[in-house]
């Protein structure tokens, strides 16, 4: 239940009214998981074309778009779960989020911490994030310019389809047998 609470408050903290309508997604998904699931994706696509970042390298614009990101990854966990839950996880998380109206950064630290205890993030996580700070570091000469936005965010997904990708291939390249020391062929 954390999720369409987190999505109103970041909708004020990002100054964008879309976001009330957080709430009637869950309530449909609680009816219906499919047709909340639709609802989601299409609240999502509509929150995407209204809200603007200019660039990820403001600290403005990283902060807006890891409110609403986060909120919405919140929401979706919630759709999916299609049950209310609140517990002393969520309060906790939740009263971190409501300093968000105050200091933005508070809700990154709240949703952070709720990340953090509820989906039990191992170090890939960490990595990945690590990684696609270095990128943008290394290419921010080539992605830095008004309105690149749209290329940074397309930068983020192909570094996360690659390491996806990657990742599968590697699980299967350490069963094939060709990469197996084989003990039986010297002379």
């Amino acid at each position: 239940m954390i999720g369409p609470i987190a999505s109103v408050l970041a909708g004020f903290i990002a100054g964008t009214y879309v976001t009330l309508l957080a709430p009637v997604v869950y309530l449909i998904a609680l009816k219906n998981r499919d047709l909340g699931l639709v609802s989601y994706l299409l609240y999502v696509l509509y929150l995407g074309g209204l809200v603007r970042v200019d660039t990820l390298y403001s600290y403005s614009g990283v902060v807006t778009a890891l409110v609403l990101s986060l909120a919405s990854i919140l929401l979706l966990d919630d759709v999916l779960r299609g049950k209310p839950t609140l517990g002393m996880v969520e309060l906790l998380a939740g009263i971190f989020m409501l300093g968000g109206l105050v200091i933005p950064e508070a809700f990154l630290a709240g949703s952070m911490f709720y990340f953090l205890l509820k989906f039990k993030i191992d170090v890939r996580v960490f990595a990945f994030i690590a990684g696609v700070t270095l990128l943008f570091l290394v290419f921010r000469p080539v992605l830095d310019f008004p309105g690149s936005a749209s290329t940074q965010v397309l930068v983020v997904s192909a570094f996360g389809i690659f390491l996806a990708v990657s990742s599968m291939v590697w699980k299967n390249l350490k069963k094939r047998e060709m990469f197996r020391l084989y003990r039986g062929l010297e002379p």
